[in-house]
């Protein structure tokens, strides 16, 4: 297993699957945030950002992940989301 750092290494097309792939199956609408905010909070620079580490299979398949919203100035990280590929929970 290999865990990806979606900020200190951006790879939209990984942000991309692991949303599709495990939040969207994970969460209700009503609790996730759409994928275009998501992948702006990960890129953003100010005060407020996502903080987002994928784990992948040695084929590379998407096993699961974290989402954490930082805020810089306060120095608080708020865990927003975790979750694993369904099939693979338990």
């Amino acid at each position: 297993m290999t865990v990806r750092d979606l900020r200190a290494e951006p790879d939209d097309e990984l942000l991309r699957r692991f949303y599709d792939e495990v939040m969207l199956p994970s969460f209700d609408a009503d609790e996730l945030m759409d994928v275009d905010s998501f992948a702006k909070g990960v890129r953003s620079t100010g005060d407020q950002h996502y903080l987002a580490s994928v784990a992948l299979g040695e084929d590379g398949s998407v096993l699961g992940g974290i989402v954490g919203v930082l805020y810089e100035t306060t120095n608080v990280l708020l865990l927003a989301y975790l979750a694993v590929r369904p099939g693979l929970r338990g």
